[in-house]
């Protein structure tokens, strides 16, 4: 349960989804763009808050998605501007629509950060891993991932970082490192290897660059505390 002010403004913030959802088919192309996005970012804030749930996930498209973004100029599709080849009005789509996702990311933080929680904000204690897993779709390189990470994990993350790690670094070390934080007690995070615990982190390809074995003890300490 949660005070009735917030469920109050529960009902406020999601009236608007509702209303989408009642529109027609081409209504809800028309409008599916940026406002989408925003109600389904307010929904998840409006979740954390109320305690709803803890964990949740949101895809802005799936990684073959061709779909374009006018409203931002970038009128072709974004898989095939993935693979630009290096031509400069490609790129330059791919970076409009690179900074208008990561531009609903930053407004989701703000969001975040300005829902107060105990002695700081809903952000202090959250962890928002915005990313993927190819750095550059041209060339399908898969090392040096551009990968962020905000919020403070309840005073176990010191922000404000850029962090350089070695190469072959699995991503995989990331995600564990996030389970640590929020007590799960997983020993493992591999989609290629069986779980175990105390052995060294081993290097492998199989199953993608990321395919390798991601033990308790590789976990990444980087992330630090404040």
């Amino acid at each position: 349960m949660y005070p009735s002010h917030l469920h109050s403004a529960g009902e406020r913030s999601v009236e608007p989804m509702i209303a989408l959802a009642r529109c027609s088919k081409l209504q809800r192309i028309i409008v599916a763009g940026s406002k989408c996005v925003e109600l389904m970012f307010d929904l998840l804030a409006l979740a954390f808050q109320t305690d709803m749930t803890r964990v949740a996930t949101f895809m802005f498209g799936n990684e073959g998605s061709n779909r374009g973004y006018p409203m931002v100029g970038a009128k072709d599709g974004h898989h095939a501007l993935s693979h630009h080849r290096n031509n400069k009005d490609m790129i330059a789509q791919i970076k409009k629509i690179d900074r208008y996702l990561v531009g609903h990311y930053a407004a989701f933080l703000g969001k975040l950060r300005s829902i107060r929680e105990g002695e700081g904000t809903l952000l202090d204690n959250c962890m928002v891993l915005y990313g993927s897993g190819i750095k550059d779709g041209n060339a399908h390189t898969h090392h040096d991932l551009p990968i962020l990470l905000a919020g403070r994990a309840g005073g176990s993350i010191l922000p404000g970082r850029h962090l350089q790690l070695p190469k072959e670094t699995p991503l995989n070390n990331l995600f564990l490192s996030l389970l640590e934080r929020v007590g799960a007690g997983v020993p493992q995070v591999s989609p290629t290897m069986p779980p175990f615990i105390g052995q060294a982190n081993t290097a492998s390809s199989s199953g993608g660059a990321f395919g390798s074995e991601a033990p308790v003890g590789a976990a990444l300490s980087a992330l630090g505390r404040p």
